[in-house]
């Protein structure tokens, strides 16, 4: 649905509120008057993920469908050496703990 605006807003600010006004919107990588609009709205203002971010998640996506593979094989019957288990197992946990260190 496309975003019809009628009202036009002209105001003054600061130097300083303008560069964190700036740096705000290039962290969350939306337009000022996005951000004045979720502002005005309630809306929750985040700031996208670093790259690093997506390294780990990537990662750790990696390693739950490893997980999902042995837990497949074991039902199945096959014989999955316990290290390889254990290693995955670990690897997540690994993961996991480095994701939620840096973001939460």
């Amino acid at each position: 649905m496309a975003r019809y605006s009628d009202v036009k807003k002209n105001f003054w600010i600061t130097r300083d509120e303008d560069n964190k006004l700036k740096e705000k919107c290039y962290k969350a990588q939306i337009s000022e008057s996005e951000y004045f609009r979720k502002c005005i709205n309630n809306k929750i203002l985040k700031e996208k993920p670093d790259d690093e971010f997506f390294k780990i998640y990537s990662d750790l996506s990696n390693a739950q469908n490893n997980l999902n593979q042995i837990a497949k094989k074991l039902n199945q019957g096959c014989y999955v050496p316990k290290e390889k288990i254990q290693e995955c197992i670990s690897t997540l946990a690994i993961l996991s703990r480095a994701l939620m260190k840096k973001y939460c």
